[in-house]
């Protein structure tokens, strides 16, 4: 005998991927880039887009990112700014990969030094940009961030 079964009540495939899938945020201005970034990504990663740093704070808060791309010039609030909202809010911990059209090494030191951990300037090499992202993202990665932030 053959029950049918009701499909209404199964979960979809597309929402069980995205469910292992791990978050990245891309926060930028440029809506043109980040639509190309949530393509990009789109297939490893559950891309969640803001084009302010407001959004970006609400965005963090309720998607728990595994990494995070930032562009460092953005109108109100840049780069660095939200990096330091987001060290005193305690919303640290969040790999963060730094994006700049300034090829300059004291932005560089400056990423490093408020916790950002990569930096990529302009124009960005995307198969450099997901290796990056893919080495931060991955299981190892994060229990040894977990460690060094207990010490």
């Amino acid at each position: 005998m053959i029950i049918p079964m009701r499909t209404d009540s199964m979960p979809k495939r597309d929402s069980m991927r995205k469910k292992d899938k791990d978050t990245l945020l891309i926060i930028d201005d440029d809506v043109e880039w980040t639509d190309a970034l949530r393509i990009f990504f789109s297939e490893s990663y559950e891309v969640c887009v803001a084009n302010s740093s407001a959004d970006a704070i609400e965005l963090i808060r309720a998607k728990s990112p595994k990494a995070i791309i930032l562009d460092l010039v953005m109108p109100s609030l840049d780069g660095f700014g939200l990096v330091f909202r987001m060290n005193e809010m305690s919303l640290n911990g969040i790999p963060i990969v730094l994006i700049t059209g300034w090829n300059n090494p004291e932005i560089e030191e400056c990423a490093a030094s408020v916790g950002c951990s990569a930096v990529f300037s302009k124009p960005v090499s995307l198969p450099e940009l997901k290796t990056v992202v893919a080495s931060l993202t991955r299981p190892e990665a994060s229990k040894k961030r977990e460690a060094t932030q207990q010490q």
